[in-house]
């Protein structure tokens, strides 16, 4: 008997929760309790978001690497900082020197919720070849430097002094290098520093206590950047190290390409919504559109789990999912295809092509060959989402990632934790996802603040978990907006995801929820959220209530904790 079994025979179960958090001052959500600590003790020392959820970022990338690093690339969204609400856009880029065509593709490709699988000997998911160029030391340098009320070395104290003394071990970290522990073991730099004695992954506390782990060659690295800012990273002798040891195993990343790397900013997307707006990075990913849709069907007032309601979001996302397949990608070599595409207009077309009663089979909705397949296991722990709030109401969301766990598994020069971007691409020329110089891949990254009608911020919302990121925002965003739930109710509530024609549904779902949505037709797999599974995205916010509390919200199965000021 397996898990799902076991809970459908009457099974006793785990129900877990977590505390709000709340504070007038400010507040810090992030993936990892030091890394939530870490932001707050800048807000303490009189940083605002934008300086706390760097510093959350950094420290997150010395705490969990898996997850974050400096070697990644990310998403920013602030509110508060200047008349218009803006984005930092700090994704990863493919290499000058990378092809369309650079990967051997076996006969049966299989998409993946967060890349693609069947490339020969996985080059574009493990090792040198996968790795794309870094973002993420560039925009969280640029974000401080700019919008900032502290100085770098300030913002980036923290996170050097958990990698120079260390950090003892927790349950996950020892879990996730367990997991991972053959693919660690093949690079030498990588085993030496993400392991025991180079060899076993550390021991949290039991009966002991946990191992601590240290990491000084990515403190010195944190250092230089500290000192001397972005530069020490992307030029120079650092630069030059990377460059040559990625090269010599061969890879296609070179000292240009770091030294060419610029984040992307602009003024952000707004998505109306209800009586708000949702605030986001424009043009990177179906979100907007997918909110857009959502805004046009007759959501409120129903209870959350009414099969109805749940019918009806779950035939948005199978549609948007489509429409993402077939025509996105960097939106800089699209020649304006998809913001033509994304209009009031289409996701009005949307909206009405849903029938109240039945499902659409995704099969019927795509086109030949598009889909690819079915999703293959998902690399979803490579990921960490922020939520910062000061006591100005300046606000910021911003998920990074390295996009499988570990990335690439590659540490080079420095320390440094390198990303497997080039998984994210189509490994086939001539689609829009496809590899080319100087792009940026197809992004699941939904960091959103939605203010209300006055400009104020109302919530701050991000997720992790590859594919699952999106659709999770959003149905926290109508859990709170449509629904009038607490932040931290609407994060705790079961959830459910449709990749491909199965329904993917949170085994605490009601009976009669299941058996109404197998009656539309939809075909219906039960997964048990655990503390070591991801099958519905791991989410953090913080609420705003109309007179200035903040309140947290937080993953109640994983490490996300929220930090009061």
């Amino acid at each position: 008997m397996n898990r799902e079994e076991h809970l459908a025979s009457g099974g006793s179960t785990w129900l877990h929760t977590k505390t709000e958090a709340r504070s007038r001052h400010g507040m810090v959500c992030a993936r990892h309790p030091l890394a939530a600590a870490a932001g707050c003790q800048i807000l303490r020392q009189g940083g605002n978001a934008v300086d706390a959820a760097a510093a959350a970022s950094f420290a997150n990338g010395v705490v969990q690497p898996f997850a974050n690093s400096l070697g990644g690339g990310g998403l920013l969204v602030m509110s508060g900082f200047g008349d218009q609400p803006r984005y930092i856009d700090y994704r990863y880029e493919a290499p000058s020197n990378s092809t369309p065509d650079m990967f051997t593709v076996r006969s049966q490709t299989l998409q993946d919720p967060m890349g693609w699988r069947g490339v020969a000997n996985r080059e574009n998911e493990v090792g040198y070849r996968a790795v794309g160029v870094p973002g993420s030391a560039a925009g969280l340098v640029a974000a401080v430097e700019q919008f900032g009320s502290l100085a770098l070395s300030d913002v980036m104290a923290p996170a050097i002094e958990l990698a120079a003394s260390g950090f003892e071990t927790d349950w996950l970290g020892a879990l996730m290098q367990g997991i991972h522990l053959d693919e660690l073991c093949r690079f030498p730099a990588t085993a030496h520093s993400m392991l025991r004695d180079g060899r076993f992954p550390y021991r949290p506390a039991t009966v002991n206590p946990a191992d601590v782990q240290r990491q000084p060659l990515l403190a010195e690295t944190m250092r230089g950047i500290a000192e001397a800012g972005a530069s020490f990273f992307y030029a120079g002798g650092l630069a030059q190290q990377m460059s040559a040891d990625i090269m010599g195993h061969g890879g296609i990343l070179d000292a240009a390409d770091l030294a060419a790397y610029r984040p992307r900013q602009g003024t952000a997307r707004r998505t109306p919504y209800r009586r708000f707006e949702i605030l986001g990075a424009d043009n990177v990913s179906v979100a907007p559109f997918l909110f857009g849709v959502l805004a046009r069907l007759d959501l409120a007032g129903r209870d959350p789990l009414d099969p109805r309601r749940i019918h009806l979001i779950l035939e948005a996302i199978k549609r948007c999912r489509t429409i993402e397949r077939r025509h996105l990608g960097d939106t800089l070599f699209m020649d304006g295809t998809w913001p033509q595409l994304c209009t009031p207009e289409r996701m009005d077309e949307i909206a009405d092509s849903i029938s109240p009663d039945r499902a659409s089979p995704l099969t019927d909705l795509d086109e030949a060959g598009v889909a690819g397949g079915h999703p293959g296991k998902q690399p979803v722990e490579g990921t960490t989402h922020i939520c910062a709030t000061d006591a100005d109401g300046n606000v910021v969301s911003l998920t990074e990632t390295v996009l499988s766990s570990y990335g690439s598994r590659v540490v080079t020069a420095g320390g440094v934790l390198l990303n497997n971007a080039m998984f994210a691409f189509s490994p086939h020329p001539g689609k829009p996802n496809s590899i080319a110089p100087g792009k940026r891949p197809l992004s699941n990254m939904t960091p959103i603040i939605v203010s209300d009608r006055s400009g104020g911020p109302f919530l701050c919302l991000g997720a992790t978990g590859g594919q699952r990121i999106s659709t999770a925002v959003a149905q926290i965003l109508s859990l709170v907006v449509d629904a009038g739930y607490g932040i931290q109710d609407a994060i705790s509530t079961p959830r459910f995801d449709v990749s491909v024609d199965d329904v993917i549904l949170d085994s605490r779902m009601p009976r009669h929820v299941v058996t109404d949505l197998e009656r539309r037709g939809h075909s219906i797999v039960l997964r048990s959220e655990e503390f070591t599974t991801l099958h519905f995205a791991n989410a953090c916010g913080i609420l705003r209530s109309s007179d200035g509390e903040y309140t947290s919200g937080v993953n109640p199965l994983s490490m996300t904790a929220a930090a009061a000021y």
